[in-house]
């Protein structure tokens, strides 16, 4: 059994599926730009980051690439984005907020995800073994997609405001060179501090913390329809179902008891709020 090549199959029907909701309510820029976003930073993180601790790189028995990443990595983390950006919408948040619980939704998924994907051998984190960071995985590959997310959604959001109309297809290189901007000072303090590999999860707490305290409760009424909402059930449950089988069949629960009670708090966190919008459009 082609393990890589059924991976890919079952994003790409996601993806189509995402595109089909994207262009019926006419959304498909999110797509479109967090696609290219994503060929941009993948890349370039690679290439920046290549040879180095805490650099990776993606298992060669992928079928398809656009440049040194995987098409299915492409699309997952634009239907990832997109179904973030419209669960944020049907919350009830002050606009300003928006790009926070965006990011915070996105890296929701990346902690339960990682764990099982280096496990499953679908990427390799240099120098790191499955004991060190968050179960393998760096902490600054958590605070990168905290700030990715965070850029794309905040530039995003905020050009689709203005009237020129022509600058929201820059999202993706401004959205980078923000998220650039920000993590070099970021290494920076952890080399300074000389912190451990364990220890700059630290860092990525402290942005958690900063991120939730910049949400602020608005009281709107919000419309959405069924298609939507399923949309971001069957987008969001999906890698939540994948985590928790890889959880299972690789028996990772032996490794560290405590991931049990994590996963057990991310799918809480992740009902939570998928209940809760339901219940307001009911």
């Amino acid at each position: 059994m082609d393990l890589f090549l059924i991976i890919e199959i079952g994003i790409s029907l996601l993806f189509i599926f995402s595109s089909i909701h994207s262009i019926k309510y006419k959304k498909y820029l999110i797509i479109i730009l967090s696609f290219i976003y994503t060929i941009i930073f993948e890349n370039l993180n690679m290439y920046f980051s290549a040879g180095h601790t805490s650099g990776y790189f993606y298992n060669e028995s992928f079928h398809l690439y656009i440049f040194n990443t995987p098409l299915f990595i492409i699309m997952s983390w634009s239907i990832i984005i997109y179904t973030a950006m419209l669960l944020t919408d049907l919350l009830p948040i002050k606009e300003s907020s928006k790009p926070f619980i965006d990011s915070l939704l996105i890296v929701l998924i990346d902690l339960a995800i990682d764990v099982i994907a280096i496990r499953l051998f679908l990427w390799t984190w240099i120098n790191y073994s499955f004991n060190e960071a968050w179960f393998g995985v760096p902490a600054n590959n958590f605070i990168g997609w905290l700030l990715t997310s965070f850029s794309f959604s905040l530039f995003y959001r905020n050009f689709s405001k203005i009237k020129n109309k022509y600058l929201i297809y820059l999202t993706p290189i401004i959205s980078y060179l923000l998220f650039f901007i920000i993590m070099i000072p970021l290494v920076y303090i952890e080399d300074l501090l000389n912190l451990s590999k364990n220890q700059q999860l630290l860092i990525f707490l402290f942005l958690i913390i900063i991120f939730i305290s910049r949400i602020k409760y608005q009281k709107i009424k919000v419309k959405t329809n069924k298609f939507t909402l399923y949309i971001i059930d069957v987008i969001r449950g999906f890698y939540y179902i994948f985590a928790l089988l890889g959880l299972i069949l690789l028996k990772v629960y032996l490794e560290n008891i405590i991931i049990i009670f994590l996963g057990i708090l991310f799918i809480f966190l992740e009902i939570s709020i998928i209940s809760f919008v339901h219940k307001s459009k009911a």
